[in-house]
C-alpha cells in the first residue's frame, strides 16, 4: 500500500518545480585541462540535459612559456569547424596547483595571464582529483574511497575517503614503476589505512596503462604500505580527466545533466551554430576577478526555500511516520596490530586465555601428485683410446708385467696393458769388427687401453712411454700402432641434490593440496595451516636414477599428512583479549572486521601446534547513536548525510529506506525508533 502511494507520488514529481529545471543551455564553452607535461583543450555545451563536446586536442609542454603557447594552439585546434568561438573558459589543474581550495599565487597568475592573452573570460577551475572524484561518484552511484593514480612523465596520487580528498602528492617518474609508487604512497604518512582500490589514469598520450597494470598487480603492496588488503587495481578511460572536467562544469549549470547520455560523438553535417536559450537554472558566473579570488567548484547542493506541493506534503508525512531508514555511518578506523605466541593443543577442550592455549583437532589426509625438475649435474661420457705398444728390456734380467700394468706418456696420460707378458733380458753379440753390440729384450706388440676417456689419449706411433716404476733406461714402451678411438662429451645427469630439490618442491605442492582438501571438510571457522602439516608416510618414484643422463626428470609421490586444526574464533578471543588493554577510551574494537594470520613456529611430538598469531584489529570511534539519530531525523537524505559529515571522525554516510525509495526524494523518519544506525570502517 505504501509503495503504491509512493510510486504514484513520484510519477508526478517531474512536473513539480522543486524537482525539475528547464535548463536548455547551448552556449559553447572552452575547457582547458592543464597537466604537468601536457594540455588538453575541448569545446563543450549543454543541450537537453546532455553534454556535447568536439574532438579534444592534446599537446605536450615542458615549462610555463610552453604551457601558455601550447594552450593557445590547442584551443584554436579544438574549434574544428565551429563557426562560433566560445568566450568563456573552464580550467582543470593538477592538485598541486591548489591549497585549501584556492589556487596558489603563481598558478593563479598563470591562469589570469592565459585568460588575458586568449581574450577569454575565466569562470571556474577544478583540480583533477576533485573532478575525478565527483565524476566517479555520479558514474558509480557511490561516494569514492580510492587512490587516484595518474601516470605519465609524473606520477600523481590522491587519497580519497568517502568523497573527501585527504591528500595529494606528485613526483617525477624514475623509470622504476614500483619504487616510484612505493615512494609516492609512503608520503601519505598521515593516512593510517590506505584505500584498497587503486584507479590509474593516463596523464600522457601513448601511455600503456594495461601494461602498467599487469606490472602493478605483481607487486608486494602490503610489505611496506599500510593496506589492509591487497589493493584492487583498475584502469580508467583514457579520456576520463577531460570528461571529468567538462562534467564538473556542466553539473554546476545543470545538476540534472545525464552522464549516461552525454559525450556522444557529433555527427558530420550537424549545425554547430549555438542557440542561446534562457534558463531557469543557475548560470556559471565570473569567479576569477582578482588575484585574491577563489576559483573553484562547490559540489554541495544548494538549499531552496519553496512551498511544498500537496503531493510532496503527503510524501513527507508518509516518509516521516511509516518509512524506516538504515543509516550506515562511515568512519576512519584506527588499526591496531598485536602478536602473540599461541598453542593449539588437541588434548584441551576450552580456551585458556591466560596460558594462551586453544583447543586443537588432529586431522589427516593422503594426497598424490607429480612434478618435474631440471637436472643440473654434469658428467663426461665417451671411449678410451686403444692401440698397441712394444716393450723393451734394457736390463740383464727378465721382466714380467701383469695385465693392467700401467704405462705413462710424457704428459702424464696413463694406459693399462691388456695382457700379461714377459720380456727377455738384453743380449750382447760381437761383430765382425770385434765390437760388442747390446740388443735389448723386446716383446711382441701388446694392446693397451687408456685409463681415461677422451681424445687426449690418442697418441701417434713412436711415442715413448714409461713402464710402471721402471726408469726409461731400464724398461721402456714405444707406441707401435697409433692409439686411437678416444672420445668424450659432457652430458647432463641427475644428482642427489636434484632429487632432493624436486622432492621438496613436490612436497610443498602436496602440502598445500592437503591443506585445501582438509579445509574443505572442516566446519565453521575451523582452520588448518599448511605449514602445520607433517609427513607421516610417503611413496616416491623417480623416472631417472642417480647419475642417469637426463635434462629433465620427474617424481610421482603419494604422501600422508597429519596436522592440528583450530577455530579462528578461539584465536581471535586470545589475541583480542591482549588488544583490549590497548584500545583508547574513545574507540571500540570491531571484532567482526578484524583479521588474524598465523605462522607456524613448531609442531611438537604430541601434535601440539605452536604458532605466532598476528591480530590486525580495526578500532572504530565511539559515536553517540542518539546524537546521530537526532541529526538526521525528519531531514532529506542529502541534508542528513551532510550533517553527519560535519561530525568529528565521520567520513561519510549511506542511507537506505525501507521500503526502497530514491534517495533524492527520501526524508528520514521523524521517530528515532524507525532509524537504525550502523558504524562501518571506510
Amino acid at each position: 500500500m505504501v509503495m503504491d502511494l509512493l510510486t504514484k507520488l513520484v510519477s508526478y514529481l517531474p512536473d513539480i518545480p522543486f524537482f525539475k529545471k528547464s535548463v536548455q543551455v547551448s552556449e559553447r564553452f572552452f575547457a582547458l585541462n592543464i597537466g604537468l607535461s601536457q594540455v588538453t583543450a575541448t569545446v563543450w555545451w549543454l543541450q537537453d540535459h546532455k553534454i556535447f563536446t568536439l574532438e579534444p586536442t592534446t599537446l605536450a609542454c615542458n615549462n610555463e612559456a610552453e604551457t601558455i603557447q601550447r594552450s593557445h594552439l590547442a584551443l584554436d585546434q579544438s574549434l574544428a569547424d565551429l563557426p562560433y568561438e566560445p568566450k568563456k573558459i573552464v580550467f582543470g589543474v593538477p592538485s598541486s596547483f591548489s591549497q585549501d581550495d584556492s589556487l596558489q599565487e603563481p598558478h593563479l597568475k598563470l591562469l589570469k595571464t592565459m585568460s588575458d592573452q586568449f581574450d577569454l573570460t575565466p569562470i571556474a577551475f577544478v583540480t583533477s582529483a576533485h573532478a575525478l572524484s565527483h565524476y566517479l561518484h555520479q558514474l558509480e552511484g557511490v561516494v569514492q574511497t580510492v587512490i587516484l593514480l595518474g601516470l605519465g612523465e609524473y606520477a600523481e596520487a590522491s587519497v580519497i575517503k568517502s568523497g573527501k580528498i585527504i591528500d595529494s602528492r606528485e613526483m617525477k617518474r624514475s623509470g622504476h614503476l614500483f619504487e616510484d609508487m612505493e615512494n609516492l604512497l609512503m608520503q601519505f604518512d598521515s593516512v593510517e589505512v590506505l584505500p584498497s582500490r587503486i584507479l590509474i589514469y593516463t596523464t600522457k598520450e601513448g601511455e600503456d596503462l594495461s601494461k602498467l597494470k599487469d606490472e602493478m598487480v605483481s607487486y608486494p603492496w602490503m610489505n611496506k604500505l599500510s593496506f589492509l588488503h591487497f589493493p584492487k587495481i583498475e584502469v580508467l578511460d583514457t579520456e576520463i580527466v577531460n570528461k571529468a572536467l567538462v562534467f564538473a562544469a556542466a553539473f554546476e549549470v545543470d545538476p540534472e545533466v545525464s552522464l549516461k547520455h552525454s559525450f556522444v560523438p557529433i555527427e558530420e553535417g550537424v549545425d554547430l551554430t549555438p542557440k542561446i536559450i534562457e534558463t531557469e537554472g543557475k548560470q556559471l558566473g565570473k569567479l576569477l576577478t582578482s588575484a585574491q579570488s577563489k576559483l573553484r567548484f562547490n559540489f554541495k547542493i544548494s538549499n531552496r526555500l519553496v512551498l511544498l506541493p500537496v503531493g510532496l506534503l503527503i510524501l513527507l508525512i508518509v516518509s516521516m511516520l511509516l518509512i524506516k531508514a538504515e543509516v550506515t555511518v562511515f568512519v576512519e578506523p584506527r588499526v591496531l596490530e598485536k602478536d602473540a605466541t599461541v598453542m593449539a593443543d588437541p588434548k584441551v577442550t576450552s580456551v585458556d586465555e591466560n596460558a594462551k592455549v586453544i583447543p586443537g583437532k588432529i586431522v589427516e589426509t593422503t594426497v598424490s601428485g607429480s612434478d618435474k625438475e631440471i637436472s643440473t649435474g654434469k658428467k663426461e661420457i665417451g671411449s678410451p683410446a686403444r692401440g698397441k705398444v712394444i716393450l723393451y728390456n734394457l736390463t740383464s734380467q727378465q721382466v714380467s708385467l701383469s695385465q693392467g700394468a700401467t704405462v705413462t706418456s710424457s704428459n702424464g696420460l696413463k694406459f693399462a696393458l691388456d695382457t700379461s707378458l714377459k720380456i727377455a733380458s738384453q743380449s750382447s753379440t760381437v761383430g765382425t769388427d770385434f765390437t760388442t753390440v747390446i740388443k735389448p729384450g723386446k716383446s711382441d706388440p701388446v694392446g693397451v687401453t687408456a685409463s681415461a676417456i677422451g681424445p687426449d689419449s690418442n697418441l701417434p706411433a713412436g711415442n715413448e712411454l714409461t713402464v710402471g716404476s721402471y726408469a726409461k733406461s731400464a724398461v721402456v714402451a714405444k707406441v707401435d700402432e697409433a692409439l686411437a678411438g678416444g672420445t668424450s662429451k659432457a652430458v647432463t645427469v641427475v644428482t642427489s641434490d636434484d632429487q632432493k630439490r624436486l622432492q621438496a618442491k613436490l612436497l610443498a605442492v602436496l602440502r598445500r593440496k592437503a591443506q585445501e582438501e582438509l579445509q574443505a571438510t572442516l566446519k565453521g571457522d575451523q582452520k588448518i595451516i599448511a605449514d602445520a602439516l607433517t609427513v607421516i608416510d610417503g611413496k616416491y618414484s623417480y623416472n631417472k636414477g642417480l647419475n642417469d643422463q637426463a635434462s629433465e626428470f620427474s617424481l610421482n609421490a603419494t604422501v600422508r599428512f597429519k596436522g592440528t586444526s583450530y577455530l579462528d574464533s578461539d584465536l581471535k578471543t586470545i589475541v583480542a583479549k591482549l588488544v583490549e588493554t590497548n584500545v583508547p577510551d574513545d574507540f571500540q574494537l570491531a571484532l567482526s572486521d578484524s583479521e588474524t594470520s598465523a605462522a607456524v613456529s613448531k609442531v611438537e611430538k604430541d601434535d601440539k601446534l605452536v604458532f605466532l598469531a598476528r591480530f590486525k584489529a580495526k578500532l572504530l570511534p565511539k559515536l553517540d547513536e542518539t546524537e546521530i539519530k537526532n541529526r538526521v531525523r525528519a531531514r532529506p537524505s542529502l541534508m542528513a548525510i551532510n550533517s553527519l559529515k560535519s561530525m568529528e571522525r565521520v567520513l561519510g554516510a549511506e542511507i537506505v529506506f525501507i521500503p526502497n525509495i530514491p534517495p533524492q526524494i527520501g526524508i528520514l523518519p521523524l521517530l528515532n525508533r524507525n532509524i537504525k544506525v550502523t558504524l562501518a570502517p571506510q
